[in-house]
């Protein structure tokens, strides 16, 4: 066997050892993905409060996403107005923010 030849089996193997790894975590990423989207169908089950059946796996990830966001805002929001309303000063802010809401709402 020459010196090119067996440099060329050698970069044979390598490539061939870097394509099956490329392919292992390519496998990998694959159930990855599956296992978020799996995920993110059973919070927004639970957020419906319906069974995971009933969300679609056809569903983006993106919307699913979106939903569990602004759920949290939302919850995150209604926490802070009882947290608010448990001082002076916190129920001052709620009605400065109604009051704001009410003026852009003319404004609109």
């Amino acid at each position: 066997m020459t010196r090119s030849s067996f440099l060329w089996d050698a970069e044979r193997r390598e490539v061939s050892e870097l394509l099956a790894r490329l392919d292992s975590l390519n496998r990998q990423r694959g159930g990855l993905f599956e296992q978020k989207h799996r995920r993110l169908r059973q919070m927004v089950a639970r957020i419906r409060n319906v069974s995971v059946e009933s969300i679609s796996v056809l569903e983006p990830l993106s919307q699913l996403e979106r939903e569990i966001e602004a759920t949290i805002a939302h919850h995150q929001a209604i926490c802070e107005s009882r947290l608010l309303a448990e001082s002076d000063i916190g129920r001052r802010i709620l009605e400065l923010r109604q009051w704001r809401a009410a003026l852009t709402g003319s404004l609109s």
